[in-house]
């Protein structure tokens, strides 16, 4: 990735970019994002689909973390998978099975 913190592509770079969507049925990414000044690649943009299921899971697991009964085990794993984009399958399951339990 290009966006580091001190990243600067021209003169006229304020940290705000364009965002373009990949073309074709067998695009691997969603979009991206370039300078608005310099067409600079700076990074790859997840799906609005993507977002929404992070924020909800993240929604979810603060509501699960929330209630009394919830075992350790169960707490450290949701605290773990918390900030995570993508989850694995197996961490995908494990999740699944605990909103099953607790919500």
């Amino acid at each position: 990735m290009h966006c580091g913190a001190n990243f600067k592509c021209c003169d006229e770079f304020d940290g705000e970019y364009t965002e373009v969507k990949t073309e074709g049925d067998k695009a691997v990414h969603y979009a991206k994002a370039v300078c608005k000044y310099c067409g600079h690649f700076i990074k790859w943009l997840p799906t609005p689909e993507n977002i929404d299921r992070t924020v909800k899971r993240r929604q979810t697991i603060k509501k699960i973390l929330a209630l009394p009964e919830v075992q350790s085990a169960h707490r450290e794993f949701l605290l773990s998978i918390n900030e995570l984009r993508k989850l694995s399958p197996k961490q995908t399951t494990y999740y699944d099975d605990l909103v099953k339990k607790y919500i």
